[in-house]
């Protein structure tokens, strides 16, 4: 992930929420040491080493991200794939470059040519981890933001109940308010044209910058990426698959207004 992490807390017991605080970040810390590819003993750098063909045994978190990330891959006829981004020679749709079992909860590469990368739904994936910790805590009104870039809260920033104000930067430059909702953002400001469309093969984007709003952190994250490749009517079709998850892209620059908007409404 390779990322700064805040949290923003609202309770009445602020040694109790600096607890909490500190085992959030514990936990992010222990998913980075899962997750990441950079760090060699982590277990993704020691997948994308491990033999093609021969069963690897994960831990429960690194198994759950993946199975997020195959079904994003499936709604998405593949344009999200968390093997594209080292590059990768184009695969169908309908054939994943792992293998899953559950029952063993174990992942199984195709060749030796897969390598994975869980940088477009990580992040998300921590922030959901840190939720499920909120609920054994007993805390209710929290934000958490992983670079920015994902954004999950619960509750609300004040007594109103209004949930919490999140600004979104770029030419569709507006405020929103988070109420027990995720934000997943991808563009190409920071980073350059670095999305790799598994389709082509060519780290070529369709949108600038794109936000998706929904009820899960790591989904968020995972569309966000692969918006960014479609136009808006694949968007949305995309969406008939995603109940309570609205997209908003970005306006470009030589253009006036506040981004397109396509979406699912919310339950």
């Amino acid at each position: 992930m390779a990322t700064r992490f805040e949290i923003r807390i609202r309770h009445p017991d602020q040694r109790y929420a600096s607890q909490f605080a500190s085992e959030a970040f514990g936990e992010i810390g222990a998913l980075e040491n899962l997750f990441s590819r950079y760090i060699e003993h982590s277990e993704i750098s020691r997948f994308n080493r491990w033999p093609p063909g021969i069963p690897f045994s994960v831990s429960e978190p690194v198994f759950m991200c993946i199975e997020c990330a195959e079904s994003v891959r499936t709604h998405t006829d593949g344009v999200f794939d968390i093997c594209c981004a080292l590059g990768l020679p184009t695969a169908s749709p309908a054939r994943p470059r792992i293998v899953m079992d559950p029952l063993s909860q174990t992942i199984t590469r195709s060749d030796a040519s897969v390598r994975l990368d869980l940088g477009g739904i990580g992040k998300g994936f921590a922030l959901e981890r840190i939720g499920k910790l909120a609920e054994e805590w007993d805390i209710t009104d929290w934000i958490v933001h992983g670079g920015f870039s994902s954004v999950l809260a619960r509750g609300s920033s004040d007594e109103t109940l209004c949930g919490w104000p999140v600004r979104l930067s770029g030419n569709t430059a507006h405020t929103i308010q988070l109420i027990n909702q995720a934000v997943g953002a991808s563009g190409t400001d920071e980073k350059g044209d670095h999305i790799v469309d598994p389709r082509s093969g060519k780290a070529r984007v369709f949108n600038p910058r794109v936000w998706v709003v929904g009820p899960d952190a790591a989904t968020a994250d995972a569309l966000s990426t692969a918006f960014m490749l479609l136009d808006e009517a694949s968007v949305r079709r995309t969406l008939d698959c995603y109940s309570g998850y609205e997209c908003i892209v970005d306006s470009d620059a030589s253009r006036k207004g506040t981004g397109s908007i396509a979406q699912n409404p919310r339950n």
